[in-house]
């Protein structure tokens, strides 16, 4: 039961992944090779194996230095660590929006955009403060470092892509949302 279950979630984080790789890669957010797909399968192979490679990789290194279970628990929480980010900074990302709206004299509900948001970002934070705490066992305590410096790479790359690449950077919202949300964004980037 437990094997078939990791099994199942691996494959759905990876069919996932790979399609959000894919749809990166073909809008030139990520190198284009990553938008190659299998003739005989039709598929995302190359965006599946650029998720799978890192992810053996990271599973084989964690686990030279520390027991598979320990790896295991500290790859999970890291990873659950990095969506809980994701959904705070998506609450935090709606107040600033609203912020926008009202500057530009457009009227939004504040419950929906600007309380609700705050309340929910209030109770993500509690599950990330209880994963990067001071005082740690090792190999948790590495966390709040590991975290910080994927942050840092993203931020780097999203920073060089604008510098080199800022009209791919305007197109983004159309992977996620479709190519309808560049005519109605309320607030195009610039």
């Amino acid at each position: 039961m437990f094997l078939s279950s990791v099994t199942s979630s691996y494959v759905a984080a990876n069919t996932q992944t790979s399609r959000v790789v894919f749809a990166g890669a073909r809008g030139g957010l990520l190198p284009r090779a990553l938008a190659a797909v299998s003739p005989r399968f039709n598929t995302p192979a190359a965006a599946a194996v650029a998720f799978v490679a890192p992810s053996i990789l990271i599973g084989v290194v964690s686990t030279a230095f520390t027991d598979p279970g320990t790896a295991v628990g500290l790859l999970g929480t890291w990873g659950i660590l990095g969506l809980i980010l994701m959904y705070l900074v998506a609450n935090v990302a709606l107040v600033v929006e609203w912020v926008k709206f009202r500057r530009r004299g457009i009227r939004k509900n504040v419950w929906l955009w600007v309380v609700t948001p705050v309340v929910g970002a209030a109770i993500l934070a509690l599950p990330i403060w209880g994963d990067l705490r001071p005082g740690q066992p090792s190999p948790l305590n590495t966390l709040p470092w590991l975290t910080i410096g994927l942050i840092a790479v993203g931020i780097a790359y999203a920073l060089i892509l604008g510098a080199v690449r800022p009209r791919v950077l305007e197109r983004a919202p159309a992977l996620l949302e479709g190519e309808d949300s560049l005519a109605t964004d309320a607030l195009p980037i610039r």
